[in-house]
């Protein structure tokens, strides 16, 4: 039994891995992203960027350092900003979202994620 709790805890290892070098891979293409059913609402390109990290991660939180090393992985040469500065973006993101069937939970200490509002039934 503990050989199978082993190779279990070694799979979701090996899973978990795979998950954030894919994470930390994506460079979103902020010409071609656009969040659904956000008809009208204009992001900027940091924040069409960010968002299309946390839309691939949908209801499930994203880390702070993974999103910045996504973001800034393949900008050679530019600095790597501050957790402070998703903070901020985000706050800005939050107004724009108004309105639309996405908002943006915050995960203490862990990251950001991008969840869907309940319909309401009429």
């Amino acid at each position: 039994m503990t050989c199978n709790h082993a190779e279990e805890i070694s799979a979701l290892r090996a899973l978990a891995t795979e998950l954030m070098e894919h994470l930390t891979r994506i460079r979103a293409d902020a010409v071609a992203f656009t969040l659904p059913n956000t008809d009208g609402v204009h992001f900027e390109r940091w924040q069409r960027q960010y968002l299309s990290i946390l839309y691939r991660r949908i209801g499930h939180p994203v880390p702070h350092d993974t999103a910045l090393d996504a973001l800034y992985s393949l900008e050679c040469g530019r600095d790597v900003p501050s957790i402070r500065t998703i903070h901020v973006e985000v706050c800005r993101i939050r107004k724009k979202l108004k309105g639309t069937p996405y908002r943006i939970d915050n995960y203490h200490g862990v990251g950001y994620a991008l969840v869907q509002r309940a319909q309401v039934a009429a």
